[in-house]
């Protein structure tokens, strides 16, 4: 409907200047089609066939005659015809006259000419008149309205053209409008996948201080132990230390009595007595025994410095918040380094074993990864409900290391094992646990371009298969 308006709109006033424009004799009735016309008329008696402009001007004449006279004629005929058919006679000629008409105007004239000794028939020349002028007519239709339907063609190809620029002028218009759009989204985007990290950043990191919170208890116990006998070492250094103050002062009281008066028998006698007084107390508090055990009790000490140092720092490490950098780790050390954190919750009801295998640094996030140790082997020690093992393995393959975690407890339901990794999907109590930990456990090792799976059989306990690729893309 949209086009057919913008036809009448546009194309049809063109057509229509275009069809008051009307074409003369030149561009409507060619030479050659004239030639050819009085060719084949020359055999029916036709002397000669003329066609000139409305004015009398000559147009074309084509003369089998020989007479001289035929020009002189054709030059007077315009001046004594009007615009209906003649047929004169004029000495030895019968001459028909017929003007051409063309979109109710007279463009020319068409002229033929028979010798009277042809025919002496009037009539006869004027139905052959009749047939010329309709074959002129038909030429000049068919060639008006050829050119009519390339005028058209030529002005609906222009306006095509103009149409179609028009319409390239719009999709530059829209495609800067989408690039503009695309742009719009890809910050949006972006800005979402920021928003997305950060929020998982810190699901990841309220899901470690729950499990902190979960493990605070433990935590303060494995460090309270080691200061506890620290504080006890202390205090009997403090003692031994005091012991062997007054063994000292009594030597030194015994030089500076020695040294600072002139022995007399009785003075020497006195100084016996007071050496063998330092000999009693040297065996009283055994100074050799002091010594070894004050050896003990330092080097107890340190080992329960470093046991809290090391307990503070895998804590530290654990709890630092935000997302840790990659780089290479062994992850051997990184899980050591996860049951230092978690002893406390294992200890007094599980057997650990652990059969590591030689692995390689592997190009990983390393607080990540103990996360999801962490979750697992602390899952394992609640599906234990008095006394059991967690088996920790670990291998090397070519392209991959491979970490097996299985736990002698309770089991996984079938109904349950398929959705172990969905958020917020727990099979404890209200209360004790969020259901986080498994599926950021799986983002994890996703990330990492690897594999966790499950099996388990209920009432025999569960295994973790975790597999690490080498190449993982971080």
């Amino acid at each position: 409907m949209e086009e057919k308006e913008k036809f009448n709109q546009t194309l049809m006033p063109e057509i229509a200047d275009h069809l008051n424009d009307s074409p003369g004799l030149d561009k409507l009735l060619k030479h050659n089609i004239l030639k050819d016309i009085s060719l084949d008329l020359s055999g029916l008696g036709i002397v000669f066939l003329s066609m000139t402009y409305p004015d009398g001007k000559l147009y074309f004449i084509s003369d089998f005659s020989g007479d001289r006279r035929v020009t002189e004629l054709v030059a007077k005929f315009p001046g004594i015809v009007d615009s209906y058919d003649k047929t004169l006679t004029i000495d030895d000629m019968i001459i028909r006259i017929s003007p051409v008409i063309h979109d109710f105007e007279i463009i020319g004239y068409l002229i033929a000419g028979m010798k009277k000794e042809v025919s002496d028939n009037v009539e006869t020349l004027f139905h052959m008149g009749n047939l010329l002028l309709k074959i002129v007519n038909f030429y000049i239709s068919s060639t008006y309205k050829m050119n009519l339907t390339s005028s058209i063609h030529t002005l609906v190809v222009e306006d095509t053209y103009e149409e179609l620029q028009r319409q390239n002028d719009l999709l530059k218009k829209s495609e800067k409008q989408y690039q503009e759009l695309v742009k719009s989204l890809d910050e949006e985007v972006r800005k979402k996948a920021e928003e997305i990290k950060d929020a998982n950043t810190q699901l990841m990191h309220q899901d470690k201080m729950a499990s902190i919170g979960q493990l605070a208890a433990g935590v303060a116990h494995e460090i309270n132990n080691p200061v506890g006998f620290v504080k006890s070492n202390l205090s009997t250094m403090n003692e031994y230390c005091a012991e062997f103050t007054k063994l000292i002062k009594g030597y030194r009281q015994f030089i500076h009595d020695f040294y600072a008066t002139s022995i007399s028998k009785d003075q020497n006698k006195a100084l016996e007595n007071e050496f063998e007084e330092i000999k009693q107390m040297e065996q009283t508090i055994d100074p050799d025994y002091l010594m070894e055990d004050s050896m003990d009790l330092i080097k107890e000490s340190i080992e329960g410095t470093e046991r809290i140092k090391k307990i503070v720092s895998d804590l530290k490490d654990f709890a630092h918040p935000g997302e840790d950098t990659p780089t290479h780790a062994n992850i051997n050390e990184c899980i050591d380094s996860t049951l230092n954190i978690i002893w406390n919750e294992l200890k007094y009801k599980v057997t650990l074993v652990k059969e590591y295998g030689n692995l390689p640094m592997l190009y990983c996030y390393p607080r990540q990864l103990n996360q999801v140790f962490m979750n697992i082997c602390i899952n394992a020690a609640h599906a234990i409900e008095k006394k059991g093992e967690i088996k920790i393995i670990t291998k090397a393959y070519e392209n991959h290391q491979e970490i097996l975690i299985s736990d002698t407890g309770s089991g996984i339901s079938e109904e349950h094992i398929s959705r172990i990794f969905d958020p917020f999907f727990t099979t404890k109590d209200v209360g004790k646990g969020t259901g986080l930990g498994l599926n950021l456990s799986y983002n994890i090792v996703k990330k990492h371009m690897g594999d966790i799976r499950v099996e388990s059989r209920l009432n025999k306990g569960t295994t973790f298969i975790i597999k690490l690729p080498y190449e993982n893309h971080l």
